[in-house]
């Protein structure tokens, strides 16, 4: 007892510092997960993961081999392959800990708390003159300075997409197990991703949960409060676009959502289309099939996206391309975005992602979300991309939840 209590605070330590503080104090695109690479690894290998050096060795050889005859920028290229070394580690010591542990609900209580009450000190914060917990760049056309949720993370985005696994865990303990309980705690995530004013991130999450429920309407009409919670959430969000209507039209909500149909919207370009047309630039000067490589959108990438949107170099020094499938199609080449895709659905099938809710939400929204925004190295991604491959929350399993309803509705 005591010895597994003592598992479950070195996990809730280890998730907090993942969640909350993985860039606190450092220089912007490292992580502490990054520094703890070399620990990471040599657990594994005492965890028998003996070839795991060697396995990524062979997945990346025949790129890097193309990619240096075909010339590249030597310290940015092996500064890279060192760093996709570092989120290789991490995807398989997180994998590892979701097949050897039983407590994630647990932790998910933990985070949901912490969080709610880093949020209260953050709103606390906008009335003061530190507002370190907010990122209060320009959004959009017309809309300058607003305050985005972002506690201690780098990025808005990056943060409203750790909180999604979470927020899909209590909506179906709530709509499926009839836990209303946790009704509060859904609240709270809400109110983070609300306050990040993340819209590719509510829309993707939006777009999976419809796709989900349409996909399993047929089943999931003997739970009725599963579609009943979703018809009081759309009502919820009906009502509060009304009274914005009318008493605040003016909101940075409705100007963003404006500038989006009007095409002025510039993140919201620059993380979809546009960021899929540089790419294709940019492997044109390359190889169309195989890439640019690794590293070499900071250098050849340099000259094409400040021209594309016409930067002032003197004030734009380093730039990206804000879309994981973007990026892997200029690194990697049309090779590299078909193997993205298809391994993804490979495992869709391998892991029979589509016989559980909580597996077949964070596969939809991450796919989708794939195509809006994120990067190649995105940790909070690949934690998702896990979470929907291994079958860890079994309650939510639908054969499961299928004969229990059925045997419920007999009586």
């Amino acid at each position: 007892m005591v010895q597994a209590k003592m598992k479950i605070n070195k996990a809730y330590l280890l998730t907090i510092i993942f969640f909350f503080f993985n860039s606190f104090l450092l220089p912007i695109g490292l992580l502490y997960t990054t520094i703890l690479t070399p620990v990471f690894y040599f657990a594994l290998l005492f965890k028998q993961y003996k070839y795991i050096l060697l396995k990524y060795v062979f997945c990346i050889a025949p790129f890097v081999l193309i990619h240096l005859k075909n010339g590249v920028v030597l310290q940015d290229y092996f500064v890279s392959l060192t760093l996709y070394f570092t989120v290789y580690i991490f995807i398989f010591i997180v994998y590892d800990f979701l097949k050897t542990r039983t407590y994630l609900d647990i932790l998910f209580d933990r985070i949901t708390n912490i969080n709610f009450a880093l949020t209260i000190l953050a709103l606390i914060s906008l009335f003061t003159p530190f507002k370190t917990l907010w990122a209060l760049h320009a959004v959009s056309a017309g809309i300058s300075g607003l305050p985005r949720l972002s506690l201690f993370t780098y990025e808005p985005s990056y943060y409203s997409t750790l909180l999604v696994p979470l927020i899909f865990y209590y909506l179906l303990s709530i709509s499926i197990h009839r836990e209303n309980q946790k009704l509060p705690k859904l609240l709270m995530l809400g109110l983070s991703l609300c306050l990040s004013f993340s819209l590719g991130v509510i829309a993707s999450i939006a777009i999976a949960i419809s796709f989900v429920l349409l996909l399993n309407l047929h089943r999931l009409k003997i739970r009725r409060e599963t579609v009943s919670l979703l018809l009081y959430l759309l009502l919820l969000g009906v009502l509060i676009a009304l009274l914005l209507f009318i008493f605040y039209p003016e909101n940075a909500l409705y100007k963003r959502i404006y500038n989006v149909f009007t095409g002025n919207d510039s993140s919201g370009k620059g993380r979809t289309f546009e960021a899929i047309e540089i790419a294709y630039i940019l492997i044109q000067k390359k190889s169309v099939m195989w890439g640019i490589g690794l590293g070499q959108i900071k250098t050849l990438g340099y000259d094409v996206i400040t021209s594309f949107y016409k930067y002032d170099r003197n004030l734009i020094k380093v730039v990206t391309i804000p879309n994981a499938f973007a990026e892997t199609l200029a690194i990697f080449g049309f090779v590299g975005a078909f193997l993205r895709i298809f391994l993804q659905l490979f495992l869709f099938f391998k892991t029979k992602v589509y016989k559980n809710y909580f597996q077949m939400l964070c596969f939809s929204y991450i796919f989708i979300y794939q195509f809006t925004g994120s990067f190649i190295t995105n940790i909070a991604e690949y934690l998702i991309w896990l979470l929907a491959f291994i079958p860890y929350f079994t309650q939510f399993n639908k054969d499961n939840l299928f004969k229990t309803a059925s045997s419920l509705n007999g009586q």
